[in-house]
């Protein structure tokens, strides 16, 4: 998190339009009204441009606009795949919104066709990303340069990581919001297909790229969409739409403002802002300090700080992990990572990882020489099956292990073994990135 204590030149915040995500919202208001800095460059989109000029303003700080315009130009492509991955080709990324869909869709492209398929979402941990992103990068340019020529990925790819794309295929314009599935927005759609062809990241010899499902080669690009119907639905012009003006910045009530109304035990909410702001999410912290209310005795700061921590109320592993360790805090007492890491069997789930690598690679080898096997087909389905579920039993691991650092760096008398989470969490980093490549 940004030090709002510190002093700056400059200091530049990307992906300012986040300002207004009722989940994440509130950091970047934080950020921008809080930060100690002679000048404050704010880079983002359109969108944002009139709620940042209202809050410079009401703040007394001078506002200087500066407008890019894309150096390549994106457009949506004439035609679709029309379902056929065997059109697939290097240098495309295939955009869907779920785990599931992503495995599906790598094995279907690697059947239909030659081509090596990275994978990029929003579970895996940043540094897993950064990996598969960089291994895309190496190969999706020029053939026989190892890596991978494809990447199938979630909006994972819109922020935080460099890709040389040169067409961005969508499978689907829809995505689980945590509730229900909602329709993405004209700003989601430009932020996730305005990853092809961006200017200064291809090489020489190559066209300026793409975002869709057909490519003439050396043209500016543009998409089309998957339907489950019927294939393909068509995508509106992205340079020239309209984006969703963002009215309002997310706001969270500080510490000493809950502390205050803590001791009148007032009923229900009665937040109040000005027009410009709101109120986040707080449904996620909200459960946490539900799973945490019986945990004693506990400050109302250390409950405020256990809610602020990096986990998701939806995961039982993380939910768990917090409970027992807030509970050792609690009593004075040095968190037992060991015993955590025994209750959660991580050596196993890394362990069946590595086996189902060995097993698949085994089973692969003799079904190319054996003519009779024992329903080779139907091992291999549970094997994948086993595979998968201790994946995304690794990343529910790895994120709790996130969590123990972040307590460390906070509660360092409670939490006493970084340096042994620190080398655990880059060991599950590797394993996942080899179990992702082995799928």
């Amino acid at each position: 998190m940004l030090s709002c204590q510190q002093f700056y030149d400059v200091v530049v915040i990307d992906e300012i339009q986040m300002i207004g995500d009722h989940f994440r919202g509130d950091a970047w208001t934080q950020a921008v009204l809080g930060v100690q800095a002679k000048e404050l460059h704010l880079c983002g989109e359109e969108s944002v441009v009139g709620l940042i000029e209202s809050l410079a303003n009401s703040c007394q700080d001078e506002f200087i606009l500066h407008r890019y315009q894309r150096l390549t130009p994106l457009k949506v492509a004439d035609s679709s795949l029309k379902g056929d991955l065997s059109k697939v080709q290097r240098g495309d990324c295939l955009v869907t919104f779920s785990r599931n869909n992503i495995y599906a869709l790598k094995k279907a492209i690697q059947s239909a066709t030659d081509l090596r398929v990275g994978m990029a979402y929003g579970g895996l941990p940043p540094e897993v990303r950064e990996r598969e992103a960089q291994m895309f990068n190496l190969g999706s340019q020029v053939e026989g340069e190892g890596g991978y020529d494809v990447l199938v990925g979630s909006d994972a790819i819109g922020m935080g990581l460099n890709l040389k794309i040169k067409r961005v295929i969508f499978q689907s314009l829809h995505k689980f919001d945590g509730r229900n599935e909602v329709a993405l927005s004209t700003s989601q759609i430009k932020l996730i297909g305005g990853r092809a062809g961006r200017f200064g990241i291809l090489p020489k010899n190559v066209g300026p790229g793409e975002s869709g499902e057909s490519r003439e080669e050396g043209s500016t690009v543009g998409r089309r969409v998957d339907d489950e119907r019927d294939g393909y639905e068509s995508l509106t012009p992205i340079d020239g739409a309209p984006f969703e003006k963002i009215e309002r910045a997310v706001l969270k009530a500080p510490f000493t403002t809950v502390e205050g109304l803590a001791r009148r035990a007032l009923p229900g909410s009665l937040t109040l802002t000005r027009p410009e702001y709101a109120i986040g999410d707080e449904k996620n912290s909200g459960s946490i300090a539900d799973a945490l209310q019986h945990i004693l005795p506990l400050s109302l700061s250390e409950r405020d700080l256990f809610c602020s921590a990096p986990a998701s109320a939806r995961s039982p592993v993380a939910i768990s992990a917090l409970q027992q360790w807030a509970n050792a805090h609690a009593l004075r007492r040095q968190v037992d990572f060991l015993a955590w890491l025994r209750h959660e069997n991580v050596e196993q789930t890394i362990g069946s990882i590595e086996s189902s690598i060995n097993s698949s690679s085994s089973s692969s080898s003799s079904s190319a020489t054996t003519t009779t096997t024992n329903h080779p087909k139907q091992n291999l389905i549970k094997l994948e099956r086993l595979h998968n579920e201790n994946l995304l039993r690794l990343e529910s691991i790895h994120k709790c292990l996130v969590l123990y650092l972040w307590l460390a760096f906070r509660l360092p008398e409670s939490f006493v073994d970084f340096e042994r989470c620190q080398e655990l969490k880059l060991r599950t980093e590797t394993v996942l990135g080899i179990g992702l490549n082995s799928i």
